[in-house]
């Protein structure tokens, strides 16, 4: 009795180990990394960027090597969902989204409101959810088309800009959980491309400037000055450099992140909402153009102080544009006071764009120098001069 048991335990168990009936072959696939969503006259276009991977020419176990070939594809319909197809019909692969690294949406759209395009992209099972989303300065379909000299793609170089946080880092699963809930306000990075000048000389993409999005349309944008300051309070920032010039000291001094941590710290008391930016920065100085002796901890102190009157500037800048012109909160402290205060916060929501220009903000920084260099006295004075 139990050999039977046993026989038919391992039959049943044998019909779930049927092979790779499924299996796709990597040369039945067009792998898409970068996405790019335009829409001219009504009709919506979805520029694809595949990197298709190919044996090279030699035979295989005397050196061949993989090679990456990057294309461009396009579809271009009434709907989305449309031009999807449209995309799949000019290809003989099967197109798969699993790799998708970057989205792009045009200005026009982001103008526009991107809403259809998140929908999509969300409800669409294969692209990722950890995609970075970009705005593109002019059609997505050109920012793909460049041909960068460093990195393969221009996906690649999107996806190390945004690792490296050079500007505002969003993806598609933060964009879907910003648009829908109050204040409704989410921040994503502009890509601008070199003049037509500096082109003759390297085409390449870079993010400096940011665009603010209510609901699903973008409203305003942020210069570079004020995105960094908005990454320093939003603690999304990896590489910072600042010129320093203290006081009572000839020249200046250029110090470069080496590592930072920001903490918002939300009150509300008697109808006051209140926030306290809370840092701690470590630098590095990389260039003392000084006559400073940062050797004498003394000195280090002088140019530790002026450093942090400085960070505060950049970040408080950043803040009074955003309460007073923009009145639009990306900061994080929705955020904040949500998970601090709920009910307060339930009651506030739909207003927070009114409330948010009144909100006290102050600050607690720390900064510290940890390297002055391999040299003690500024290089090229006379000692005589070095400020002791």
């Amino acid at each position: 009795m139990m050999r039977i048991i046993f026989t038919m335990m391992i039959s049943i168990c044998l019909l779930f180990l049927t092979g790779c009936w499924d299996r796709v072959e990597i040369n039945d696939i067009a792998l898409i990394e970068g996405i790019g969503i335009d829409k001219e006259d009504g009709r919506w276009r979805i520029s694809a960027q595949i990197n298709i991977p190919k044996l090279s020419e030699g035979s295989q176990g005397t050196g061949g090597r993989d090679r990456i070939e990057n294309i461009v594809r396009y579809g271009e319909a009434n709907t989305l969902a449309e031009a999807f197809v449209i995309l799949q019909r000019r290809l003989p692969r099967k197109v798969f989204w699993g790799h998708t690294k970057v989205v792009i949406f045009s200005e026009k759209i982001a103008l526009e409101g991107i809403r259809e395009g998140v929908d999509f992209l969300a409800r669409h099972p294969q692209p990722r959810p950890r995609a970075y989303i970009f705005i593109s300065k002019g059609n997505a379909k050109e920012i793909l088309e460049i041909h960068p000299a460093l990195e393969r793609s221009t996906t690649e170089v999107l996806r190390e800009l945004s690792k490296q946080k050079q500007g505002i880092e969003i993806t598609l699963l933060e964009l879907v959980g910003l648009l829908p809930q109050p204040p409704y306000n989410s921040a994503i990075p502009i890509i601008e491309t070199l003049s037509p000048a500096e082109k003759n000389i390297d085409n390449f993409a870079y993010t400096k400037s940011t665009a603010l999005f209510h609901k699903d349309k973008m409203v305003s944008e942020l210069n570079e000055k004020v995105s960094r300051g908005v990454q320093w309070i939003r603690n999304d920032i990896r590489d910072d450099l600042f010129t320093v010039e203290p006081k009572n000291a000839e020249g200046s001094l250029i110090v470069r992140l080496l590592r930072s941590h920001t903490k918002l710290k939300p009150k509300y008391v008697n109808g006051q909402w209140k926030m306290t930016v809370k840092t701690k920065a470590q630098f590095d100085v990389i260039e003392n153009g000084s006559h400073l002796k940062i050797s004498d901890p003394k000195e280090m102190k002088v140019v530790e102080q002026q450093l942090k009157k400085d960070l505060i500037d950049r970040m408080d800048y950043a803040l009074k544009v955003l309460q007073k012109e923009k009145k639009i909160d990306v900061l994080g402290f929705a955020e904040e006071y949500h998970r601090r205060y709920p009910k307060q916060w339930k009651k506030a929501a739909k207003d927070w764009n009114e409330i948010f220009p009144k909100v006290e903000v102050s600050y607690d920084v720390k900064i510290t120098i940890l390297r002055q260099g391999k040299t003690n006295a500024p290089q090229g004075v006379p000692q005589d001069e070095v400020k002791k």
